[in-house]
């Protein structure tokens, strides 16, 4: 017994000796825990910064639809006016006769969007698909027109531009 006494005492004493003092542990807690807070503020920034980032993105998206939408109701609008009355072609194929530029109407929606409306004329065409030949006088003739519109949000780089073309007439007057 007194073998196995003196084993089981060295093997406690190899346990007791084997770990790690008290005062070789002082300020590691403090050490680990700054650590540890440096991490989580840098996960903390990180995410910031992302967030701040999605929001401008989103913000840059929707003035770039509202400045598409502004576009196209300009498109909209000018093309209604020009069905209306014959005032805006008429001027378009005058400025077309003196290569002036094309007449342009400007729209202010609301106080940061600005949109106008361009009408060009593009020449004589037949009208829905009508393929009668230039001589025939059952040929319906109208007037080939462009009309480009731009919208924009003040302060901001977003604008939009759009472009359709329209064929209107038959017309009363002639092209000089």
């Amino acid at each position: 017994m007194h073998i196995g006494r003196q084993r089981l005492m060295q093997t406690s004493t190899k346990i007791y000796t084997n770990t790690l003092s008290f005062k070789s542990q002082q300020g590691s807690v403090l050490t680990i825990s700054l650590f540890l807070l440096l991490v989580l503020t840098i996960i903390g920034a990180s995410a910031l910064n992302n967030t701040i980032m999605d929001e401008k993105m989103a913000a840059n998206l929707q003035n770039n639809v509202i400045a598409f939408q502004a576009a196209e109701s300009t498109k909209g609008r000018t093309l209604i006016d020009t069905a209306q009355t014959d005032d805006i072609l008429l001027q378009a194929i005058q400025s077309d006769n003196n290569n002036d530029p094309a007449p342009t109407t400007t729209y202010i929606l609301q106080g940061n969007i600005v949109n106008n409306g361009e009408v060009v004329y593009r020449g004589m065409s037949n009208i829905f698909g009508s393929t009668a030949n230039i001589g025939d006088p059952n040929r319906k003739v109208g007037y080939r027109m462009d009309i480009t519109s731009n919208g924009a949000v003040i302060n901001t780089n977003a604008s939009a531009q759009t472009l359709q073309g329209t064929v209107k007439g038959p017309y009363p007057f002639a092209i000089q």
